[in-house]
Formats: structure tokens, sequence, C-alpha cells
């Protein structure tokens, strides 16, 4: 039997995530794509997460980064994850507003990640993208000066 968990990575730049487990699996693998290219100074803070996650969670999870949007294109990256093409997308909140308007209230904010947290602004996004793209938000970062 195999159980489905969908995290995302929110903020101006995001990544949607849909791990598919069996109850027997050793190491579970997922498939992620960015919204820049590989070469982006952006995707490379990606790349830097990819490799701490395949460093500290060996023999547990491995993410296998396929490209940029050569792979995917952006506009398609949050149906993708959507429909399991792919399980990890690196993206601007922008690029899944039609599927979730909600996270446009980032993109128009000046309160930092910490205080997003505080004041229940996160969990209330996460509550949201759980019920209208079954997802979960794993995290966020915003560009300064709002950091």
């Amino acid at each position: 039997m195999k159980a489905k968990t969908k995290l995302i990575h929110l903020g101006f730049i995001c990544a949607i995530s849909m791990a598919t487990m069996s109850s027997n699996a050793d190491e579970v693998k997922l498939n992620a794509v960015s919204f820049l290219p590989r070469t982006s100074d952006i995707t490379q803070t990606f790349i830097n997460f990819i490799d701490e996650v395949n460093k500290k969670g060996e023999g547990v999870v491995k993410i296998n980064y396929l490209g940029g949007p050569e792979t995917i294109p952006s506009s398609k990256l949050a149906q993708a994850v959507s429909n399991g093409t792919v399980d990890l997308a690196y993206i601007t909140p922008g690029r899944f507003t039609g599927s979730v308007p909600e996270a446009d209230a980032l993109l128009g904010s000046n309160l930092s990640i910490k205080t997003l947290h505080e004041n229940g602004a996160m969990d209330l996004l996460d509550e949201t993208m759980q019920e209208q793209i079954n997802s979960h938000l794993l995290a966020a970062f915003l560009t300064p000066p709002y950091s």
C-alpha cells in the first residue's frame, strides 16, 4: 500500500513536493525541478538544500535534481506536482496562485517569515494548501528587506 505526502517550500521561491512511499521502502526517492536553470544563483540555494538533505538523510531520503525549466516549464510545475509527475518543485508563488490564490499574500507582505510563523499566517497558508492542492507548507523565505 502506498502513502502519499506532499510538501511545500514557499516564499518568493517555493518548492512543492509529493513523496510516494511504500511501507517497506528503505529510502524515499524524490525528483526535483527548479523554475530557473541550475546555473542561477537562486537555484543554487535549492541545490545546496538538496545536497544537505541527501547528506543528512542518507539511507532515508534521496532528492534527485532533474533540472530547471528545460525539464518542466515553470508555469507547469505546480500542476506537475499535483498530478505526481514531479515530487519537488522550486517555484515562486505566482506560478501556482491559480490553484492557491492565497499564496499571493506573501508577495504583498512586508513581514518577516518569523513574524508570519508567530502570527499563524504560515499555518493558515499550510491548511489552505492542504485543502486546495493536497500539499503541506514545508518552509519559506523571502528576499531582503523582508527576510
